[in-house]
């Protein structure tokens, strides 16, 4: 089951070249082709190694991301791992965390990088503001270029500049459903580092973070009946022994102290057989 979890190191801090917003900011064009009223100008070497560089990158992280999978791993290793990767192999990416948003707007981080992730859920979940809950409802992705402009969540973007060194942050929805969604967070230390193409590279990490979510929930999902089942089955033996009744007569009388306590069958089982070790 996923869950909150503490920070732990993974993968090494180390990038694939330097920053690519860098070696855009050096050409006129910004490294996306030819300027207005001029045929051709030629890129700076490292500007014009930029596009080459996209797929290379995706290459990478996908063999990253394929390589955790072929190890055991807890749902929450998997997502911990994956946030930890994604620091490492995106480009301008400083912090990475996952976030799960409840259908009544409670904020869980499941999976951080590192602390200032943990720092930014805790300050959205205090004044309910921020991009994690706009990203589940509205779009597939949502940018803040510039945390120092940003005027959407005043409050909240303030609280991430005064306890974090996060300038700018990229959101990606991993779900999103009446009954909630996740979304997976990005963050760097400068304005503007994220572009269409990080955004790219980002996609590969979300789908990892996704899938992993995904496939805990289909397991829980198939187990949790028999788990409930299990429980009724404990707490009707207690209830029998305790009150020297048959399983019939325990059964009801269970059914009775369920609608008592206006509980499912399997919570008020739970609560018997808590009583009952306590």
């Amino acid at each position: 089951m996923v869950g909150v979890v503490p920070i732990t190191e993974h993968a090494p801090k180390r990038k694939l070249r330097p920053d690519r917003r860098a070696c855009v900011a050096h050409h006129p064009t910004g490294g996306r082709g030819e300027p207005a009223g001029e045929k051709f100008v030629a890129k700076s070497p490292e500007a014009a190694d930029i596009d080459a560089d996209i797929d290379a990158d995706i290459d990478i992280a996908a063999a990253e991301l394929l390589d955790g999978y072929g190890k055991e791993m807890t749902t929450t290793k998997r997502l911990k791992w994956i946030t930890a990767a994604a620091a490492v192999h995106i480009p301008a990416v400083s912090y990475a965390g996952i976030t799960l948003i409840t259908h009544r707007g409670v904020i869980r981080s499941v999976a951080a990088s590192d602390a200032d992730s943990l720092v930014i859920d805790n300050i959205a979940q205090r004044y309910l503001q921020g991009p994690c809950f706009e990203v589940p409802k509205e779009q597939r992705i949502w940018r803040v270029d510039d945390v120092n402009s940003e005027t959407r969540w005043p409050v909240f973007t303030q609280e991430v500049l005064s306890q974090t060194s996060v300038r700018s942050m990229l959101s990606i929805q991993l779900f999103g459903h009446s009954d909630g969604g996740a979304v997976l967070n990005l963050y760097a230390e400068h304005p503007n580092a994220f572009d269409e193409q990080t955004e790219e590279i980002s996609l590969t990490f979300a789908a990892h973070a996704a899938m992993a979510i995904e496939t805990d929930r289909r397991t829980r999902a198939r187990r949790e009946p028999l788990v409930d089942r299990d429980l009724i089955a404990q707490a009707t033996g207690v209830l029998m022994e305790r009150f020297n009744i048959d399983a019939p007569a325990a059964f009801v009388l269970l059914t009775q102290l369920s609608a008592k306590y206006r509980q499912v069958l399997p919570e008020t089982a739970d609560r018997v057989l808590n009583t009952n070790a306590t």
